[in-house]
């Protein structure tokens, strides 16, 4: 069975009856706002607006690089179809926004510009850029799933450590036992995953953007954006894979980090070293923060709530 027929077979049929449920409930709504390119209000009386990141032939194809299953092309067909009869569709990012207007020419298809998860109230030290100068701690975000990225970042750390420079490397969202078949040097900290609900641990997460030297995280085609962004937020040069989500937001050339292009831990070690002694390194910080300070949420919503207004 294909993964489409699992996620999107008969399942829809019992989602549509528990949508119509919920919109009987409240005749009085203006609006359905649904999480996924998968669903809308099929009645109508009330408009819908989709809200996700790619869809699932995005997905397979980009960045999975699966053969379609012909179950998955009855998927495709289906979520095309809710993406047609949705009164607005607002991606994420901006190839995939592109990639629905192309595969589905009659959806109503938005991109509205990046978005970064915290920043209201940021708290940031006066001493930022000094601190960051004279930090020696590269940070990496990411899951099990970035597993093999971080491995090359180790291997990267313990190149340059072989060398004589000597840096940290703190690792949010996973643990060392996830390692285990590799040797761990003292100079790489593992914190496993921090919620942000939980001030111990989101102290925890804010500390070490704070005093991170460099971000990093080289996973090509998909690099974990939202970390990426945050971390720019708090005035952190960035090393990543130059992904086409991230390149269509940021440009072909960074002026607050450098692209990862060759997928291997040399080419890590030495963009580490390029971004750490370059002479504009405080400057690169403040590029990084100038290009994602006004993601708000707030400016976000102002910006669907205008593509309502303008129906």
């Amino acid at each position: 069975m294909s993964i489409g027929s699992k996620l999107f077979g008969t399942y829809s049929e019992r989602q549509i009856k528990k949508i119509n449920k919920t919109v009987n409930l409240y005749p009085s709504a203006d609006l359905c706002i649904f999480s996924s390119f998968d669903f809308y209000n099929v009645a109508q009386n009330i408009p819908s607006l989709l809200f996700c990141d790619w869809t699932y032939e995005l997905l397979l194809r980009k960045r999975l690089k699966l053969r379609p299953h012909y179950l998955d092309r009855k998927s495709f067909a289906r979520q095309s179809e809710v993406l047609e009869n949705a009164n607005w569709v607002i991606s994420l990012f901006p190839n995939c926004s592109k990639y629905i207007k192309s595969c589905t020419p009659g959806a109503n298809v938005y991109y509205l510009g990046g978005v970064v998860n915290k920043n209201e109230g940021l708290d940031l030290s006066p001493n930022i850029f000094e601190t960051k100068k004279n930090s020696r701690k590269i940070l990496f975000v990411g899951g099990k799933h970035y597993i093999d990225a971080c491995r090359l970042v180790i291997a990267a750390i313990n190149k340059l450590n072989e060398r004589g420079e000597i840096y940290e490397l703190h690792v949010i969202g996973m643990n060392e036992n996830d390692f285990n078949d590799i040797s761990i040097p003292k100079n790489i900290f593992f914190y496993g995953y921090l919620r942000k609900d939980n001030l111990d641990e989101e102290k925890i997460y804010h500390d070490l953007l704070l005093n991170a030297h460099i971000f990093i995280n080289p996973t090509p085609v998909w690099g974990g954006y939202s970390s990426t962004v945050e971390a720019m937020l708090y005035y952190t040069p960035i090393i990543v894979a130059p992904y086409g989500d991230f390149v269509e937001e940021f440009g072909e050339e960074l002026d607050c980090g450098v692209y990862n292009d060759v997928y291997n831990a040399d080419k890590i070690a030495e963009n580490i070293l390029w971004v750490s002694k370059n002479p504009n390194y405080i400057t690169m910080c403040n590029y990084a923060h100038e290009r994602v300070k006004n993601n708000t949420w707030d400016k976000y919503i102002d910006k669907v709530l205008q593509i309502l207004e303008d129906k």
